[in-house]
């Protein structure tokens, strides 16, 4: 069945959900990603799929299968947005100690994608203030503070700049 174009992704399925009944993920995760390449609209591969390359930190991966899911019509660009930013914002902050310019530039993709999301706002707004510019992180951190106070962009707010007095920073 593999080898037939028409029933490959039935087939695929099959193994798939023969593998998790099994209680083999690896396995079935391997039958997923060959079915989400071949049709990403597959909601049961490109799922199994997405988790794994998350989990393994596989962002560039996931961002591709879910950029595929947008084109083949299976997400509305909503939630192809949120999952971006989600996924832009983990990867921003595996890279922070490693890849400064490569985690700057995923933050402030996810924080123009998803602006109220506290954690891409956070992300972004400390790379900002790594290129020291207070004003910009600054500004982030307001838009998202103002859809939702979370006590992490209070807390990043009032220590955005080495020196300044707390109080200073609150007027």
């Amino acid at each position: 069945m593999l080898d037939d174009p028409e029933m490959r992704l039935l087939a695929l399925h099959g193994l798939y959900l023969e593998a998790e009944r099994l209680g083999g993920s690896d396995v079935s995760r391997h039958y997923a990603a060959r079915a989400a390449e071949l049709a990403p609209q597959l909601g049961w591969a490109a799922d199994s799929t997405l988790d794994e390359k998350a989990a393994h930190g596989d962002w560039d991966g996931a961002l591709r299968l879910v950029d595929a899911q947008r084109l083949a019509k299976r997400s509305d660009k909503t939630a192809t947005d949120r999952r971006r930013a989600v996924l832009l914002t983990a990867k921003a902050m595996a890279l922070a100690d490693t890849d400064r310019p490569a985690s700057r530039a995923a933050a402030m993709e996810a924080n123009r994608l998803l602006p109220a999301f506290v954690p891409a706002a956070v992300a972004a707004a400390k790379a900002y203030f790594q290129m020291d510019d207070v004003r910009k992180g600054a500004k982030i951190l307001e838009a998202a503070w103002r859809v939702d106070p979370h006590p992490e962009i209070a807390d990043l707010y009032v220590h955005a700049r080495a020196g300044d007095a707390v109080g200073d920073r609150l007027h």
